[in-house]
């Protein structure tokens, strides 16, 4: 992490570390580095073996940053303590519009956490939650924090295909027919 500090290219814009085993003293450090980073948008720590713990070493570490846009912690175990120190990055950070939770196991009552700290977080744009076991109604709230009622964000989507697995969509359609 110092050769990253001392040797960080001043054009620096995407960093993907995914797939490294960080503890959570080498999670500090490696934010020493990282914050000597003035152009970093976008930081990659898919896979990483976070866990909570990590997670609180990232919410402190990007609570004040100006700088990454986009953020990816997929596969990471984050649980629902991890996910609540994320929901309380997300109350002060107002530069992240991306962020990538999937298979993180933070439930419903994580979903529900990330649901009411996006209440005063108008930046994020992006919410990745698949495989996350919090259900049809949370997906729905969460989708109407970040872009919209549920219904807007089909209608306005461009894409052409949109995955959802193992969520119970048909359930939440049939209460909401």
């Amino acid at each position: 992490c110092q050769n990253l500090q001392q040797h960080a290219w001043p054009q620096l814009h995407v960093l993907d570390l995914s797939f490294n085993i960080f503890d959570v003293s080498a999670l500090a450090a490696l934010f020493q580095g990282i914050n000597k980073i003035n152009t970093l948008e976008h930081l990659s720590l898919r896979a990483c073996g976070i866990k909570a713990q990590g997670a609180a070493v990232i919410g402190n570490a990007l609570a004040s940053d100006r700088q990454v846009k986009k953020l990816d912690l997929a596969f990471n175990n984050l649980e629902l303590v991890g996910c609540e120190v994320i929901a309380d990055l997300l109350r002060v950070n107002k530069t992240i519009v991306e962020l990538n939770l999937r298979s993180n196991s933070v439930g419903a009552l994580g979903g529900q956490t990330l649901e009411r700290a996006l209440s005063y977080n108008k930046t994020l744009r992006v919410l990745v939650m698949a495989d996350n076991q919090i259900g049809p109604e949370i997906i729905a709230a969460l989708s109407g924090k970040v872009n919209g009622d549920f219904g807007d964000v089909l209608k306005a989507s461009r894409s052409k295909e949109l995955n959802m697995p193992a969520d119970n969509l048909g359930e939440l359609a049939k209460r909401n027919a």
